[in-house]
């Protein structure tokens, strides 16, 4: 039991990092999209 909560634990984790660096990238992406966006429709607007 304790065994595999703790293999469960760590694969958790590697997880949670995994997600946590795929965040960052998709975050960052959508950050730019979204501010090139609001430019685009600025440059519209004026």
């Amino acid at each position: 039991m304790i065994y595999q909560a703790q293999s469960h634990d760590s694969f958790l984790n590697i997880v949670i990092e995994q997600f946590n660096e795929n965040f960052k990238d998709s975050t960052q992406y959508l950050t730019d999209f979204f501010l090139e966006t609001i430019i685009w429709v600025t440059s519209i607007d004026l």
